[in-house]
This record gives structure tokens, sequence and C-alpha cells, in this order.
């Protein structure tokens, strides 16, 4: 999923470890720089302390850090969403990752367009609703956005 670059300084023994929901703990990572020096025939592998290995996480989202893999992969295989950018989005607006998928509204051009489409999907404009009669779609926005956060053009719901 993510490729992080795994070096030891006195082997000089540098490779690349891919991080996912089962690789993710930098023990983790580092079990797995182990087994491919052992692999690619390493000379004196076994020696290598485990203190000596250095992490890179130069592929990881802006929005992840060794911090918070251990979250994002409990909940991210499990969602109903896989783009990186709604991730980083809900990040930027605070949602925990475990409520994304509640808590994501959609992906709008404006905060406008976003208030219409809501007050549509909840039936509070009726089918029948006269075109003679304009809404301040401005201001109904500015109200409901009280109640939501949007990054990039993605809504989520304030939990």
């Amino acid at each position: 999923m993510f490729e992080v670059s795994v070096s030891h300084k006195p082997s000089l023994f540098t490779t690349s470890v891919t991080i996912d929901d089962s690789c993710f703990t930098s023990d983790d990572i580092k079990d797995a720089f182990l087994e491919i020096a052992e692999n690619n025939s390493i000379e004196d592998y076994e020696l290598i302390d485990r203190n000596d290995i250095q992490i890179d996480y130069f592929d990881l989202p802006d929005f992840l850090s060794p911090n918070n893999l251990e979250e994002f992969f409990e909940y991210y295989p499990n969602s109903s969403y896989d783009d990186m950018d709604i991730w980083e989005a809900a990040y930027n607006c605070d949602v925990e990752f475990r409520n994304i998928d509640e808590a994501y509204s959609g992906q709008f051009n404006s905060d406008e367009e976003f208030a219409q489409d809501l007050c549509e999907q909840l039936g509070d404009i009726p089918r029948n609703f006269p075109g003679y009669i304009h809404i301040d779609w401005e201001s109904t926005a500015k109200e409901i956005m009280y109640d939501y956060c949007e990054s990039n053009g993605y809504y989520f719901r304030s939990m």
C-alpha cells in the first residue's frame, strides 16, 4: 500500500518495505527488513542490531505518521471508502478514522451545492416546490456548515 525506505547504516544495506494492514508497526517493518536481508544473502544479517535499523516514511501521505498508522489500518480495510483524498480530508476536518464512514457526506463543488443536495436528500424541499420561489442557498449553506466540515470539496458531518 505504502513504501518506506529501511536501512542499516553499518552494513549499508537499504531496501523498501511495503506497509499495509499486516505490516505497519516499527517492529513489523524491522522484521520485514531482516527477512529481506536474509533472503538477499546479506552477510551476517543475523548480527544486525534492530536499534541500528532506520525507517524513512517518505511515501506516506501527509496525513499519516508512525503515530496514527495503527488506527488507520484498524479502520481503512473495512471502510466503504478507499480514496486517500477522502481520508486526508477527514483528517483535515478532525474526523477520527473510526468515524469516516458515518461522517462522510460526499464531494461537492461548493457549500451551496452541498446544502442544496442535503436538503433534497432529507426531503426538506417538497417535490412540487414551485420554480418561482427561490432559496438563498448561500445563507442556507452558512447555517448548515455549523454542523459540517469541508476540506478539498469533501464534506463531513461533525461528530
